[in-house]
């Protein structure tokens, strides 16, 4: 069983034709076991729902507007994050993007950025 686990998780990772999905891990999976779930399947009102729609959202808006390499100058890498406040819809949602300035104070990451 090890074998063919392991064989699923490379023709799922390696196959352009599936439809976009996102990997389930949790302590109680197999590790060589990788479940599977699109959007479909999460229900309307859920806050998983909604931080995969708006990191789309702010991933358009990002790609859309123009890029100042000082804020990324050590890595050139941008980072986003969503933070999902509230027990029940509507949600609110909270953008972060790290920043890799050269200051006393270092580098701030994504998740940071969203939570201030």
């Amino acid at each position: 069983p090890g074998q063919e686990a392991k064989r699923r998780k490379l023709l799922l990772r390696n196959s352009s034709s599936l439809e976009p999905s996102s990997p389930a891990l949790s302590i109680w999976s197999d590790p060589d076991v990788v479940d599977w779930w699109t959007t479909d399947q999460l229900q309307q009102d859920s806050a998983v729902l909604a931080a995969i729609q708006e990191m789309q959202r702010y991933l358009l808006e990002w790609e859309a507007s123009p890029k100042d390499p000082f804020w990324h100058r050590k890595s050139g890498k941008a980072v986003l994050s969503i933070l999902i406040c509230g027990r029940e819809g509507p949600f609110q949602a909270y953008r972060g993007m790290n920043t890799e300035v050269s200051l006393p104070a270092g580098s701030f990451c994504a998740e940071r950025a969203a939570i201030s």
